[in-house]
Formats: C-alpha cells, structure tokens, sequence
C-alpha cells in the first residue's frame, strides 16, 4: 500500500519561483522594450498623420473647385447678357473673367492637388481649362468690337467648360472621398494598433510591477535571512574557543574576536588598524614573515593559504612567545582579497605532547635495556647448558644402574627444555632487534615435513596419538628459510601434540598462488586436540601467553612459541592464523 506523498519543500519551491522569475525578468523586459518601441513608431506614423491632415487643403480643394465653377457660371451669365445687349459696356464682363482667371491660376499653379495624390485625376481637367484660358485671354484683350463679335463662340465655349468642371468636380470629389474613406481606414488600423500596443504593453508593464514586488518581497526575506545568519555567524565567532584574525592583502587587521583578545592581551582597538606581524608574529620571525607578504603582492604565490592547519610561534602582548596551530583562508572583498586567520593556543597540548614522547622515549628505552639483557642473558645461558648437557651425555656413556640413568635422562630432558626456552627467548630478541637473519636457499617441503615428523612420531606415539601428511598439489622446489619455517612447522606440531590425547594430527600443504617470481605455501596442521575458544583464538599469538596454567604446569612452555612463529611468518611475508 501507497503512503501518502510527501508535501513539496517549501524551500525548494521558493528556490523554484525563484529561478523562473530570474528567466522570465530578461523575457518581459524584452517584451517591454519591444512593445514600447512598436508604440513609439506607431505614435509617430500618427503624429505624422495628423500633421498631413492638418496641412492637407481639403476645405481649399473644395472651394476652389467651387468658386471655379461659380465663377465660369458668372462669366457665362454675363456674357449672355451681353449678347442680348448689343450696346451695354462690356466691362463687367472683362471683370467676371479676370476673376475667372485668377481663380483658374490657383486651381492649375496650385499644389492642393498633388498633396493629395490627386494629380492623375485634374490633369484632363487642368489641360481643358489651361485651352480655354488661352483661347478666350485673347479675345477678352482684343476690343469691344472684336469683342462683341466673340460672344457667340465665347459663350459656347463657356457652356462647355462650365459641364466640363461640373463632370471633373464630381469625378474628383467621388475620388477624394474614396481616397479619404482609405485614409479613415488607415488611421483606424493605425489607432488600432497603437491601443493593442498599448493594451500589451500596460500587461508587460503590470508584470513587471508584479515581479518588482516579488523581488523586492524576496529581497527583504533575504535581507532579513541575511541579517539572521550575521547574527548567528557574530555570535558563533564572538565565542568561538579559537583566536580569529581578519586581516586585508597588506596584513592589516580588520576585526579579531574575543578569542584573540583573551588570548594574545591586546584590546579590540589596540588590534585593529595593527599589522598581524607587529601584533603576533615574534620579532625574529617577522623578517620572513615580511618576505612571505611581499611575495605574496608581486607575484600572488599564497604558500600557506587554504593549505590547511600548521604551526608557527605566536608572540602575546607580555612578551610571552608560545606555540599556536594556526590555518589561512582567503575570501574575495570586491577588489580587495580579506585573509582569515584561525588560531588555537596549543601550549597545552604541546606540553603534553613533550611528557608522552618523553615517556615514550623512556619506554622504547627500558624496553631496549630489557631486551638486550634478555639477549645476554639467554646467550649467556646457553653456554653453561651446553656444559651441562655435554657432561650428561659422557656420564650416560659410562656403566651405571636403572635408577641412576633415570635420573640422567630426566636431567637431559630439563636442559633441553630450558635450552630450548633459552632459544625462544633469543629469537624473540633477534626478531624485535631486527637483526634476524634468514637464509636464502633451495628446499623441499615434503622433505622437510617428513624430518619434523620423524623427530616428533615417538613423542606423539607415547599419547596414542598419530601424525599424518597429506599433499594437496605438486609442489616445486622451494627458495628461501627451510629452518625458520620448519621452526614454525615444529611448533605448531609441538602444540598439537601438547594438547591432543588418542587422537590423530593431520598436516596438509599445497600451493595457493604462483607466478613467474614467486610460490605462496599454505599449510595447514589440524589435530584432535581441546580446541581454542574464539576471544582467544588472537591471544595465542602474543608474547607469554598460556591459555590455561594447568596447561603449562603439566606439559611445560613459555607461551612463546606461537608469538614467534608469527613473527617468524611476517619476516618471510606471509601470515598464520588459527580456526578452531
């Protein structure tokens, strides 16, 4: 069955918003100055606009095509007029033409019409006009004779100007208003587009406004953060137990904590503003010291920085030199590069360091004098017993009774025991000397396996008690300690038979890895016998163990045998171990 799902982290959520609202900022401001740019053109196609609308001649157009037409209307009338006045003075008629002439002179001169794209359209209008300008000027200057003869033709060539301009004025206001109708459309889609322009742009604007806010509510909770975390920061380093120095790029202090000052004497003012040399650094140091800095500014090589603890001799305000562990950070102020010095007042440890190396020393000492007189004294021993042993043999030589060879032999017996524990101690000498010696040479396992068998059977046999070999593999010749290792062999078959009754003692051997260059041996030697207890089975191999003393009283031993087999083992790189 399902549990429920975890609620979103309202940190990660916050952490979320916030880099969608750091990719949409560059996106709406982009929007924005777009949309305020396509508002900006299209205000200025507007003003544009307005402007030729202002300075269009529509209402002139308009008029002038009217008057023209009022004014050939005149001119007509009164030279009808004249016509049917044969004697009347022919003045106003030479009046209504020169007004007709002069509106005419605008009409063609005039640049309403190409302002208004409307050339194309009054250029037939234009060039009939301009004919009957030049055909009726001359006959208007010429007298009131030739004058009165014209009126006829005068007059029907103003009756066909006159439908002429009505034909054209209406052609030209129908264009025009097409033209305008057009112009309407086009100051529709203009204002169109300005008000969606707008219309986004006041989106854009509001949702510039809404990520301005957020920012600014984000920026006060990281203010307020920030604020939280200096203070924690503040109070952790006010108490912080270690000395902390803040000091810029020249080594001049900037701010310490109460550490510092408890530490090294000076007050709050006194170190800041002061050099980390003049304040800490002892006087036969600060050279290097010096050195170090200059260095540090020419070629910004920073030996000691962000390269963890070290230790250096510090100075206190008394005089008192002292030993301190001190490590360097740096961290990046602007241009400047602040150095963040932690100190710890080691004398302590220091001192106790000195007593333990001294005990130490002591020890390693004692231990040296102990195992020197262990050596002696056993190199000593065996001289006497090898006498004692060598009279034995020529006494058993000689005629004697059972009771006295008895005591012979029980005689022989405890010299080569105690020989042999003089041995065991000697080796161990050696060994934790290092002035064991191993003998490099060409031997047979098997050989060697079957030598330690035959020496040790009769012992095995008087406990009911059988040894056995069994060869796993082939195995080569060997190179390297045949004694060393059929010591170790000898031992573990002398514990074997110590500590198994009516039982039987197996040895196996084979080859567990080879190689061109060398052979590793396993060998192992399982018996019968009692067994070892697993939070004793690594206490056997330490110097001077016996499990058990019943043990020890009955069939005799050092508890050293097994400590030098290992030793023996590691010095030849390999290993034992025991299972039980």
């Amino acid at each position: 069955m399902k549990g429920p799902s975890p609620a979103a982290s309202p940190h990660r959520f916050g952490a979320g918003a916030s880099r969608w609202l750091r990719l949409l900022r560059p996106a709406l401001l982009v929007l924005s100055t777009v949309a305020i740019f396509f508002v900006a053109m299209q205000a200025m196609e507007l003003r544009s606009q307005l402007q030729t609308f202002r300075e269009e001649p529509v209402d002139n157009i308009h008029w002038n095509v009217t008057q023209l037409e009022l004014d050939i209307f005149h001119f007509e009338a009164e030279a009808e007029q004249m016509v049917l006045q044969p004697t009347a003075s022919l003045k106003d008629l030479r009046v209504r033409f020169d007004l007709f002439y002069s509106r005419a002179q605008s009409v063609l001169h005039g640049r309403m019409f190409l302002q208004l794209g409307l050339s194309d359209i009054v250029a037939p209008m234009n060039q009939r006009l301009q004919t009957f300008l030049d055909t009726t000027t001359v006959m208007i200057d010429s007298d009131d004779t030739a004058l009165r003869q014209d009126l006829p033709q005068l007059l029907q060539h103003s009756t066909a100007l006159r439908e002429d301009l009505r034909t054209m004025s209406i052609e030209l206001i129908d264009k025009y208003a097409a033209l305008a109708d057009k112009r309407r459309a086009d100051f529709t889609n203009l204002l169109q587009k300005i008000g969606w322009a707008s219309a986004a742009l006041l989106a854009v604007l509001i949702l510039l406004l809404a990520l301005v806010l957020r920012l600014n509510r984000q920026a006060e909770a990281n203010m307020r953060q920030t604020r939280r975390v200096s203070s924690r920061l503040a109070a952790t380093v006010d108490t912080s137990l270690d000395a902390i120095i803040v000091a810029d790029h020249e080594g001049r202090i900037s701010d310490v904590n109460s550490a510092a000052v408890s530490i090294f004497g000076y007050s709050r003012a006194e170190a800041i503003g002061a050099t980390l040399a003049d304040l800490i650094i002892p006087p036969h140091h600060r050279d290097a010291h010096a050195n170090g800095m200059d260095r540090m500014l020419r070629t910004g090589e920073m030996c000691l920085v962000n390269s963890g603890r070290f230790r250096i001799t510090a100075i206190r305000k008394n005089g008192e030199e002292f030993p301190i562990e001190m490590s360097l950070a740096s961290s990046e102020d602007g241009d400047d590069t602040l150095f963040i010095s932690y100190l710890r007042d080691i004398s302590h440890s220091v001192a106790g360091e000195q007593a333990v190396i001294a005990a130490r020393d002591k020890a390693m000492a004692a231990e040296q004098a102990k195992t020197a007189f262990m050596a002696v004294m056993s190199h000593e021993m065996r001289t006497p017993l090898n006498g004692v042993m060598a009279a034995l043999e020529i006494a058993s030589r000689k005629t004697v009774d059972a009771k006295q060879a008895r005591f012979l032999d029980i005689a022989r017996s405890s010299s080569l025991q105690l020989l042999r524990h003089a041995n065991e101690v000697l080796d161990i000498s050696k060994i934790d000397a290092g002035r064991l010696a191993l003998t490099e040479e060409d031997f047979d396992v098997a050989t060697l396996v079957d030598t330690l068998i035959g020496a040790l059977a009769q012992v095995a046999a008087q406990k009911n008690t059988t040894i056995s070999v069994k060869a796993l593999s082939d195995l080569p010749l060997l190179h390297g300690d045949p004694f060393r290792l059929g010591q170790i062999i000898q031992n573990f078959l002398s514990n074997a038979i110590k500590f198994t009754d009516e039982g039987k003692i197996v040895i196996e051997f084979e080859v567990a890895e080879q190689s061109p260059q060398s052979i590793t041996l396993e060998l192992r030697v399982s018996d019968t016998g009692v067994g070892i207890a697993e939070a004793d089975q690594e206490r056997v191999f330490e110097d001077f163990v016996m499990l058990d003393p019943s043990y020890g009283r009955s069939s005799g031993g050092t508890g050293l045998g097994l400590a030098i087999s290992r030793r023996l083992a590691l010095a030849m790189g390999g290993n034992i171990g025991v299972e039980s």
